[in-house]
């Protein structure tokens, strides 16, 4: 298992180092499935399917060591909020559970006493669910009829949980720091922070989404009269649209820590190929 480590400031170029850290018991069941499904004169139609589904957990993390904390946030890499643990999943949040008045909106600064042991404070972080996926699948097919062509290809993660740095930093206190007015993430009228609690599980959110990665529609003009060559005309579509209810800028992170990225392009181009 690879994992980031924090080190001792001055003893590396960064306050982190990725460390070969313990064993890794992986287990899952892929699927994959190619198919001409129809092949007439006129008509054709193509088709591939795969999916995945897995599971992680550690075995050890060397003698004496009971976790490791590791997932800084973007812009605060003091703040680890992942921890590698014997029996957990790789890179499990590591957060304090959140407490909600009767409305539904979070209570600054209460979480909930996991320990039972009468003090709600730092020691009350839990375990909780992976930024790894649990389930991949993606889809690609094509449609052919005459002179005409379709196809497009989708994609899909289920069970990949996001820390969401952009709900981390949309707090009221960051409007004004060091008394110069900057704009904030509209995330925080849900929230109604008003300074950061980085160690709230109120921002780890379900990253599940479905991805029309692109879509392609052409059509090929022959035997043109007169003319002694022919042309394809196609319109491509990418990053099409996204289904997901996680309110960041990109469920599809590598290790489940969102930030302050680019987002994906969507990208909509038209291409002319001629043939002599």
């Amino acid at each position: 298992m690879l994992t980031k480590m924090i080190v001792s400031s001055g003893s590396n170029f960064s306050s982190t180092i990725l460390v070969n850290a313990g064993d890794v018991d992986n287990k899952g069941i892929e699927f994959r499935a190619d198919a001409n499904l129809v092949s007439e004169k006129a008509f054709e139609w193509d088709a591939a399917l795969h999916c995945t589904l897995r599971k992680n957990s550690i075995k050890n993390l060397g003698s004496g060591i009971d976790f490791i904390s590791t997932g800084p946030v973007t812009l605060l890499p003091y703040a680890q909020v992942q921890v590698q643990r014997t029996g957990m999943p790789v890179n499990s949040f590591y957060l304090l559970k959140q407490v909600y008045d009767g409305e539904g909106k979070p209570i600054q600064g209460l979480y909930e006493d996991c320990n039972k042991n009468g003090v709600p404070d730092f020691d009350d972080r839990y375990p909780g669910p992976s930024s790894d996926p649990e389930f991949t699948a993606g889809i690609w097919s094509s449609f052919r009829y005459r002179s005409w062509e379709l196809s497009f290809s989708a994609s899909s993660l289920a069970g990949n949980w996001c820390y969401n740095a952009e709900s981390v930093f949309g707090n009221y206190g960051n409007m004004t720091p060091n008394g110069v007015l900057r704009n904030i993430s509209s995330l925080v009228y849900e929230s109604g922070f008003t300074s950061m609690v980085p160690y709230s599980d109120y921002h780890m959110e379900n990253g599940s989404f479905v991805r029309l990665d692109f879509v392609s529609l052409g059509h090929t003009f022959r035997n043109i009269p007169g003319k002694n060559f022919n042309f394809r005309l196609e319109a491509t579509l990418q990053n099409a649209f996204i289904i997901t209810g996680y309110r960041g800028g990109e469920p599809d992170i590598s290790g489940g820590l969102d930030g302050y990225t680019w987002p994906r392009p969507r990208t909509a181009s038209l291409n002319l190929n001629i043939g002599f």
